[in-house]
């Protein structure tokens, strides 16, 4: 599958993530703790991700399975509303 980055708030802090489509609407994250431009985040497919979010049928995103890192329900909607608006059109 394609990986893309995007940004979002995550306690008021804007976020680099890199996301990789892994069903419809459905996502696996790894929260990238440097900028994208240092070089120092992992690529997906060496990774486990630090979190997968779906979208339900209700429109909000949740998530599925066991997060390696918890993220406040706010945080979640913005993750998956960044992942909304910056996916490429290839996913």
């Amino acid at each position: 599958m394609e990986t893309f980055k995007t940004q979002f708030e995550m306690q008021s802090v804007l976020t680099n993530v890199t996301v990789e489509e892994l069903a419809q609407n459905t996502y696996g994250c790894i929260i990238n703790l440097t900028d994208f431009f240092e070089g120092g985040e992992l690529p997906v497919t060496q990774h486990e991700h630090d979190i997968v979010i779906k979208r339900s049928i209700s429109g909000e995103w949740e998530v599925v399975g066991e997060p390696k890192v918890k993220l406040a329900e706010d945080d979640i909607q913005n993750l998956g509303n960044a992942i909304e608006v910056d996916k490429p059109s290839f996913i």
